[in-house]
């Protein structure tokens, strides 16, 4: 199995594969718009509580994650397999519970969100399927970033190619109802959708297993691995998981403003995540090489690494988002032509234009930070900024000053720079060296590809 370790071979084929689960979403979006805007607003609260659940897998995957590619770099290769296999079955157990949770509970749930009539039936029928197979989710999450990490980023980009593609062709039938099909609804996209996600699970599987990935679990079972990937892995999330917290939060206080607001919030969360892809894609690539470079006890290179990502991530998110506020008119037409809607989109654009400067320090600087297994620290900071500055910023301005929707990105705003910055001066402060989990540089030359710049 050839690795490639350019960034640039991480990278774009990281961005490919987020771009496509976007995509795969604005997908769904359009073609729940076709049935109502009420729809979408429901929908919008569903995929906040998927995301919620998405969380509880990131932690694990990012455990893996730093124990892997640290392993690696010090060429420990039995080890960084094993913690691959921990991963794939612990994502598995908590998907599964996550799936039963939501499949017994899902409209308790949806009610405690605040919605309730035709909005409730359209949410429960798309969060009861696609919350209901988490599992499927937690496999594809946990396999990409295996293979990411042994260098084969192209694989899994191309196994979402076709995943999308599926996706695509099963759910237009679904809408256009060719030679007669019944109506399937929201209920017929979000089936389609998960099966689109299973297929693509099974070809990552055979992929693991051709390319010599061993993702079995030794025994007796490897409880100091699970210990390791756990102690990285939940403090690490939690910063993540306060996101979600904030995100759940900040769509309840904007639920009792109507469907306008919460459509609109929909949508330009959905905009702005395409953003966010080419600044994130290169975060998730340097974690790689910086988590390579931290295993093998080359920290003067892994600082600097650090900073040149920032750099590119910084001018790529700008640039796109530039083109983004140029184009809003005509892309947001294909989903409604709402005024109110298209002037609220308008201003949270505009209150994201300065978000931007400071998200790839989070998306870059953040990320390498956990990757060193400093993730104490990053959990601490990051999670009380979220929890104490963000959610109770963003009741204060739509509640209290009646902002509405452009008051919540301007909580987002505020606490991304603030968590930025944090994470920034801890990378500057190379405090991060001793909590490498490789005490050790290696004494014999390790067999890995040489890990490229660009």
């Amino acid at each position: 199995m050839q690795e490639k370790l350019g960034l640039k071979d991480l990278a774009w084929p990281i961005f490919v594969e987020n771009f496509l689960a976007k995509a795969m979403g604005m997908v769904n979006i359009y073609l729940i718009s076709l049935y109502s805007e009420e729809a979408v607003a429901a929908i919008g609260v569903s995929n906040q509580l998927v995301n919620f659940i998405q969380m509880l897998f990131f932690f694990v995957t990012l455990g893996m994650t730093v124990v892997v590619s640290q392993n690696l770099g010090a060429g420990q290769r039995e080890r960084a397999q094993s913690a691959a296999g921990v991963a794939v079955f612990l994502n598995l157990v908590i998907g599964l519970s996550a799936g039963l949770i939501v499949l017994v509970f899902h409209r308790p749930i949806l009610q405690i969100m605040g919605l309730s009539g035709t909005s409730l039936s359209y949410a429960a029928v798309y969060f009861c399927l696609i919350g209901g197979f988490a599992a499927v989710q937690g496999l594809n999450l946990s396999l990409g970033a295996i293979m990411r990490n042994y260098g084969q980023a192209r694989t899994p980009m191309m196994v979402f190619l076709g995943m999308n593609v599926l996706n695509l062709i099963g759910n237009s039938i679904i809408v256009i109802r060719p030679f007669g099909l019944p109506d399937l609804g929201i209920g017929g996209i979000a089936a389609c959708t998960v099966f689109s996600q299973g297929a693509a699970a099974l070809t990552l599987i055979i992929l693991a297993a051709r390319y010599h990935i061993n993702l079995r679990i030794r025994r007796p079972m490897p409880w100091p691995m699970i210990r390791e990937i756990l102690t990285i892995g939940i403090p690490g999330a939690g910063d993540n998981l306060a996101y979600s917290i904030a995100q759940i939060s900040l769509v309840s206080f904007i639920t009792p403003l109507g469907t306008t607001a919460i459509a609109s919030y929909t949508y330009a969360q959905s905009l702005i995540a395409f953003v966010q892809l080419l600044g994130y894609s290169i975060g998730q690539g340097s974690q790689i090489i910086v988590g390579r470079k931290a295993g093998a006890r080359q920290f003067d290179d892994a600082y600097h690494f650090a900073f040149r990502g920032f750099r590119l991530a910084l001018m790529l998110n700008l640039s796109v988002m530039f083109v983004l506020l140029l184009l809003q008119r005509p892309i947001l037409g294909f989903f409604t032509d709402n005024p109110a809607i298209l002037s609220t989109i308008f201003w949270c654009l505009l209150i994201d234009l300065v978000l931007e400067f400071g998200r790839p320090l989070n998306l870059v600087i953040g990320t390498c930070v956990r990757i060193t297994g400093d993730v104490r620290w990053a959990i601490a900071n990051s999670a009380a900024s979220i929890l104490l500055l963000c959610i109770p910023l963003g009741y204060l301005l739509t509640n209290v000053f009646h902002l509405g929707v452009p008051g919540i990105f301007l909580a987002l705003c505020a606490d991304e720079w603030l968590r930025g910055l944090l994470m920034a001066g801890r990378w500057r402060s190379r405090r991060w060296e001793k909590a490498v989990l490789i005490k050790q540089k290696p004494s014999l030359p390790v067999d890995l590809p040489e890990i490229q710049e660009a």
